[in-house]
């Protein structure tokens, strides 16, 4: 099932409502699933279109309406939400909260480095900050949507420049702050007697595991999950050089080192996954460029004994050992592949080429090979 496909012209509108006749044959676990993740990546006219395909699918998106709240770092965002936290009757009917780091109007690539947002300066961060640290006075609080721009870096030509300019969007200091300030919040929340997140979901995560992953507060939160959705976005910028005048050194700022890249699917093993073992039910994984084999992702020192569903996006398979992970867990109610190819052959060098482990490939021919 690729969520994706759900709305578009092979499913008729007929009176005047869109017609989809798969949609009766999904559980309402599911279309909750749906909705939700429509919602997380800020398709609302999908999410509407939705709503307007059946009577279940309009209860479930309006609850969703009603229960969400949306922080966006401006100061009306971060008013609304004061006042919401000051009604009692608003904060009750909270259950979900979506945290975008950049604002939509905002143009991505005029996020400088060390503040947050670009535009605005320490004083705006104090006040995002002090809201976020002000979550537990939403009662009802447990699921949680953390959003970080699409773009880790990205340059563009600049007549007044003699080289290209690299605009650097959320580089890792500031998606560290942001981080830490978010699971510090939900950290104090769980430390309040009936209180839990439950379910945490973070978009855009840069592949590099940030120093906030290794704080006790992020361990606390993770260890407790009973849903995670992973959406990793890659940092794909080859080499970008320094700007003129500045010093050779800062030219490692603008690039992710090879080796962090390589290391980071075990790296997120270890942070975000190990810690959720025992309470999993519910985990998604997916990634802007293809991994699995190569960027290597290996889940065998893993188990989850309560998980239920798991959902895969541009997961590549080629070993034998991919499909007996999945297997083993035998508490396993819906698996969801989106994209996720079978390799027949691979052509890869450099240091990407250590991550094939060539003897243990299953492929569709008869022999591996890689070209």
């Amino acid at each position: 099932m690729d969520l994706r496909n759900i709305l578009t012209p092979s499913y008729p509108i007929q009176g005047g409502s869109l017609a989809w006749k798969g949609h009766q044959r999904l559980t309402k676990e599911t279309k909750i699933q749906v909705c939700e993740i429509l919602q997380a990546r800020d398709d609302m006219d999908s999410l509407h279109s939705l709503a307007a395909v059946s009577k279940e699918f309009y209860t479930i998106a309006t609850g969703l309406f009603q229960q969400t709240v949306t922080l966006e770092p401006t100061d009306t965002s971060i008013r609304h939400l004061k006042i919401c936290m000051e009604n009692p009757g608003l904060a009750r009917r909270v259950r979900r909260i979506v945290i975008k780091s950049v604002h939509p109007a905002f143009d991505a690539l005029g996020v400088w480095p060390y503040r947050f947002p670009g535009q605005h300066g320490d004083e705006h961060a104090q006040d995002w900050e002090a809201v976020v640290a002000d979550l537990h006075r939403l009662p009802a609080l447990e699921s949680v949507v953390l959003t970080f721009t699409t773009l880790c870096a990205d340059q563009r030509d600049d007549p007044d420049e003699e080289q290209p300019v690299t605009y650097i969007c959320e580089p890792p200091e500031v998606r560290n702050w942001i981080l830490k300030v978010v699971f510090d919040a939900l950290a104090a929340i769980n430390d309040i007697p009936g209180r839990r997140i439950v379910s945490f979901t973070v978009m855009n995560l840069q592949n590099k595991i940030h120093e906030a992953a290794s704080l006790p507060a992020f361990t606390s939160v993770i260890s407790r999950l009973r849903e995670l959705r992973v959406e990793v976005v890659t940092e794909v910028i080859p080499h970008l050089g320094s700007r003129p005048g500045e010093e050779e050194d800062k030219k490692e700022y603008w690039e992710l080192d090879m080796q962090i890249r390589l290391n980071f699917w075990a790296d997120f093993n270890r942070f975000w996954l190990a810690p959720a073992q025992a309470t999993l039910q519910r985990l998604s994984v997916s990634c802007l460029d293809p991994f699995g084999v190569v960027p290597r992702w290996d889940l065998s020192a893993l188990h989850f004994p309560h998980l239920q569903h798991l959902e895969l996006e541009r997961f590549t398979f080629s070993y034998r050992s991919q499909v007996e992970w999945i297997a083993a867990h035998k508490t396993l109610r819906t698996l969801w592949l989106h994209g996720c190819p079978i390799v027949q052959q691979w052509r890869t060098r450099g240091e990407y080429e250590s991550e094939l482990d060539v003897g243990a490939l299953v492929l569709h021919s008869a022999q591996p090979r890689t070209l």
